[in-house]
């Protein structure tokens, strides 16, 4: 009989440049900076090995793949010296990734620390020139989009606005009115914005029993251009997005937030667009302030699982 850890996802992830040409890339961003930055909680930094952790004890059915590459893109060190420089610095080396990894229909995972991280991301992908414009899904309570002197996990998706080339429309899905400012809620400069309350998603949704008030054709209500092949796909989950009764290991626990299934389905959904490449960012988890079943880094490793296979 076959030892259960030579069937698990552990037995195949490495770091060698030898891998299938759609393997699954893990990017990792160890660092809290730019969450303590905005005043947050110590501790995301531990995100990515405590969720890799969980997601290698997974069993292995990836038949089509030979290996997973895991790739650290920053670290606690470089952005305590000089943060902005660190950002500029992960985005190259992500961008070095999706061009060594450049097949179509390859899926890329990456994995914070604070929401700062998913800036570098962004910028990587409008880099690369590939694509001809970035849709995005942000599950969240708060925006990110704070107008603020410098930068921080508050700010990603206004920094990333100031700075990009490549057409994208961002879609804030979950967010609580009563914790993000006027300013916050600004529009955009350069890209397009479409806000989903908390609120109203708890009406349209009959508390979440089903995601069938929310499919394809609500989500991308608003979208100025035409989804194809040539679109990048980008899903960005704030941990803090989802009710705190199964995600209490972030930095603010949500007291109505948006139901771990409803999470997983929406994922799923807007995975399923067609596109050349799909990237899903987790940030904001912090198994620091996790309960001893590690229940978020349990749940965020089933997520990307589904997400990978």
């Amino acid at each position: 009989m076959k030892n259960r850890q030579d069937e698990s996802l552990r037995s195949m992830t490495n770091n060698s440049s030898e891998k299938s040409s759609l393997s699954p890339v893990i990017i990792t961003s160890p660092s809290d900076i730019g969450v303590r930055r905005n005043s947050g909680r110590n501790g995301s930094r531990y995100a990515p090995k405590a969720i890799t952790e969980q997601l290698l004890k997974l069993n292995d059915h990836m038949e089509d793949y030979d290996s997973i590459s895991v790739i650290q893109v920053s670290s606690q060190a470089e952005e305590k010296l000089n943060f902005e420089q660190a950002q500029l610095n992960s985005s190259k080396k992500i961008l070095s990734s999706l061009e060594e990894h450049k097949n179509n229909n390859q899926k890329f995972v990456h994995i914070g620390g604070g929401h700062d991280h998913v800036y570098p991301l962004l910028k990587a992908i409008n880099d690369s020139k590939k694509y001809k414009n970035i849709l995005i899904l942000n599950i969240d309570a708060h925006c990110d989009t704070r107008v603020d002197q410098r930068s921080h996990s508050g700010t990603p998706f206004r920094d990333f606005d100031l700075t990009s080339s490549t057409p994208f429309h961002l879609i804030q899905y979950g967010i609580h009115i009563a914790t993000n400012s006027k300013s916050t809620l600004t529009p955009l400069k350069n890209g397009t914005e479409k806000h989903f309350h908390i609120n109203d998603l708890i009406n349209t949704t009959k508390c979440f029993s089903n995601i069938g008030k929310i499919d394809e054709s609500d989500l991308l209500a608003g979208c100025p251009f035409d989804i194809d092949p040539d679109t990048a796909i980008v899903i960005s989950l704030d941990s803090d997005a989802i009710d705190g009764a199964n995600m209490k290991g972030v930095s603010a626990v949500n007291g109505l937030g948006l139901p771990l299934n409803h999470t997983y389905l929406l994922i799923n959904t807007f995975a399923q667009l067609k596109a050349k490449n799909h990237f899903f960012g987790i940030y904001e988890y912090n198994p620091v302030y996790d309960d001893l079943s590690n229940l978020g880094a349990r749940s965020i490793a089933r997520i990307i699982y589904d997400f990978i296979i």
